[in-house]
């Protein structure tokens, strides 16, 4: 199997490979173009030598394996507490998702494994406990897409892939991994549409059908979670036809940017076009760039 600039090959990956937590085997031997960060190299011998295993997981991964510059590198630690991890990491530590075990070291984003519970209604009313005993499958399962739920082992190169999302990147097909576990967090929404507008992708017919049900959930969400997924649609995206187009059919333009419902096809395809050549903006400060983009959305351009 071959990505833009990352072959991933589809023959028996090396015996010596490690499993990855609770026994998965791994699908291949990677080594991405970029690399890993020496702080992120780091930290997994830390981890390792404390007698866990830390995983990059979830963007940088996938957009790696596409060939793109990938960033911000997010680890996911099995077989230790936050507070063993605090312990063992060679840098400060700092707590900062309340009630999830989530720490920041140096600029890394460091999760745990965890189980949730229901206690209530929208997105604030789930429950998260980490899960010293959770396997890849098990923490991979609470991710929303399956080419979200690849993770990468970066000392020795080995590749996870629990719920078949190499052949969903391969093909540019958005699919969630579990119908169930996929509304725990209703901004998942925005973040298919941005992965649309930014991967070119396709969706999964299943998986549009549930949308529509999700929007009223996602509209109780924090506000900056929200700008946070828009503007990556803004400053990432390559396609944005597909991804408005969806956005209108669930309902969700009219409930974030009304003034767009109204728009008349030819109006339509100008904001596509003048948004997908925004990115020579980006020359500029990146502030200047979403305040462009974020114009254009407001007031879209007239057809002619």
């Amino acid at each position: 199997m071959t990505f833009q600039g990352c072959p991933v090959p589809r023959s028996p990956p090396p015996a010596a490979l490690p499993h990855a937590p609770g026994g998965l085997s791994a699908v291949a031997e990677w080594r991405p173009s970029q690399g890993v960060s020496p702080g992120a190299r780091r930290f997994a011998e830390d981890i390792r030598a404390a007698g866990g295993v830390a995983l990059i997981v979830g963007g940088w991964v996938r957009d790696g394996l596409l060939g793109y510059a990938p960033k911000d590198e997010d680890i996911e630690v099995f077989g230790l507490s936050p507070e063993a991890v605090a312990k063992a990491a060679s840098r400060r530590s700092v707590p900062v998702g309340s009630g999830f075990g989530i720490l920041k070291v140096g600029p890394l984003d460091v999760s745990f494994p965890r189980r949730t519970r229901a206690t209530g209604v929208g997105p604030k009313g789930w429950q998260g406990d980490v899960d010293l005993k959770a396997s890849l499958k098990d923490a991979a399962f609470r991710r929303d897409l399956t080419l979200n739920a690849l993770a990468w082992e970066p000392l020795s190169g080995a590749l996870y892939d629990p719920f078949g999302g190499l052949e969903d990147l391969a093909a540019r097909r958005l699919r969630w991994v579990d119908p169930g576990t996929f509304i725990e967090d209703p901004i998942r929404v925005l973040r298919v549409i941005q992965l649309m507008a930014r991967l070119e992708a396709t969706l999964d017919p299943t998986l549009e059908a549930r949308l529509p049900a999700l929007v009223g959930a996602l509209l109780e969400s924090p506000r900056e979670r929200i700008w946070t997924e828009i503007e990556g649609l803004l400053m990432k995206g390559r396609s944005f036809g597909p991804a408005f187009a969806l956005a209108q059919r669930i309902g969700l333009l009219a409930a974030l940017m009304p003034p767009l419902v109204d728009l008349d096809d030819g109006q339509w395809a100008a904001l596509n076009r003048s948004l997908a050549h925004r990115r020579s903006t980006q020359d500029a400060s990146p502030f200047d760039a979403r305040v462009v983009a974020l114009a254009l959305l407001l007031c879209p351009l007239p057809a002619a």
